[in-house]
């Protein structure tokens, strides 16, 4: 048998909300760097960043429900936001 949770509205609300928006920020800056650091011509970089991108967002939403609290949901996909954005403007900064 299993175990069946019960989750409010507002918990679902919550959650799906941090996993749409923080997760398309993190993506989309994870796809700038991942379209960035592949060494070939910027059309190229850039088709394969927003396909990054897709994957990225998919995962990021898969994993906001996954994890226990809220605010691990709020820590993680902000610091990763955080840090690929410090990485792409590394990136940018250095051409």
């Amino acid at each position: 048998m299993s175990a069946r949770v019960k989750h409010s509205a507002r918990y679902v609300a919550t959650r799906t909300a941090l996993a749409v928006f923080l997760g398309y920020l993190f993506a989309s800056s994870g796809g700038l760097v991942f379209g960035l650091a592949l060494p070939t011509d910027k059309m190229t970089g850039l088709m394969a960043g927003t396909m990054a991108t897709f994957l990225i967002w998919g995962l990021s939403i898969m994993w906001a429900f996954s994890v226990k609290q809220t605010r691990t949901v709020c820590l993680g996909l902000g610091g990763g936001i955080v840090a690929s954005s410090v990485i792409a403007s590394a990136m940018i900064l250095a051409r």
